[in-house]
Formats: structure tokens, C-alpha cells, sequence
């Protein structure tokens, strides 16, 4: 699986969030959708089945503002940065 750089993903959860804030959210697989790669611009499975992966991780992640279409949050995260930290949470 290649990971790209940043993804964009809608998250349905509650909050008061500021924009360009970062935030510690933990995912919940069945709460995320639309999961966008900004290098790509295009949905991909492989990034479907990372964040599948982190299920239940807590993550550093970027609230970008809310969807006009359905309200929910819009949150930039990192899969290298993401990976990477767990990696080091394994080894500490």
C-alpha cells in the first residue's frame, strides 16, 4: 500500500472545532467517509483500508472546516506522520 502525504476525510463527530486548529481525534472507522488524497484529488481504496487500520487510534489531525452538503467536519491527517507514531509508540 502507498500512503500519500495527506489525506482529507469528513469525520462525524461532535464538537466545537477552530479552523487550522490541531486536534487528537480517535477514529472511528464507521464514523469517517469521503476520504480524499489531496496529491490525488481522487478516492482510493488504499486509503480506505488504512484508516480501516487505525480504527480506535488516536490521531494528530487538522479541522478544516464543515461539509455545506451533510455538516460534518472536515479533517486533514497525515498517514506517514500517523504510521510513524505508532511505530515509536511500539518501540518506547
Amino acid at each position: 500500500m502507498k500512503l500519500v502525504d495527506t489525506l482529507i476525510i469528513k469525520y462525524g463527530s461532535g464538537g466545537d472545532f477552530i479552523e487550522h486548529e490541531i486536534y487528537q481525534i480517535k477514529i472511528d472507522y464507521s464514523k469517517c467517509s469521503q476520504i480524499i488524497s489531496v496529491e490525488q484529488g481522487v478516492l482510493h481504496e488504499d486509503n480506505d483500508d488504512f484508516l480501516k487500520s487505525i480504527d480506535g487510534q488516536i490521531v494528530s489531525a487538522i479541522f478544516r472546516g464543515r461539509s455545506r452538503i451533510d455538516g460534518m467536519n472536515i479533517f486533514l491527517i497525515s498517514p506517514l506522520q500517523i504510521n510513524r507514531q505508532i511505530k515509536l509508540d511500539q518501540i518506547l
